[in-house]
């Protein structure tokens, strides 16, 4: 199964993409099936890093997929991971 397409981006608490439905409308889908900045989590600093760095984790592996083209062979073996 193949990872869900950015953009993603931190909403309240949650990272969230929007799709568009097949009538043309825009819907947001959550992709954190828990609250990352909620007040049970005890550093909340850190739960909201985790969901800025989970929000660009569509554009590191879009410029890691880029390396492994060009060559770089620490890229190949994440992008093979990713994809495994």
């Amino acid at each position: 199964m193949a990872h869900t397409k950015g953009p993603w981006e931190v909403k309240e608490d949650r990272v969230i993409t929007s799709a568009i439905d097949e009538y043309g409308r825009r819907k947001e889908l959550l992709l954190t099936g828990v609250s990352l900045t909620a007040g049970n989590h005890p550093d909340r600093k850190e739960a909201e890093a985790n969901a800025r760095l989970i929000a660009e984790s569509p554009t590191m592996f879009e410029y890691i997929t880029k390396k492994a083209k060009e060559g770089d062979d620490e890229a190949k073996q994440i992008v093979d991971k990713v994809n495994a």
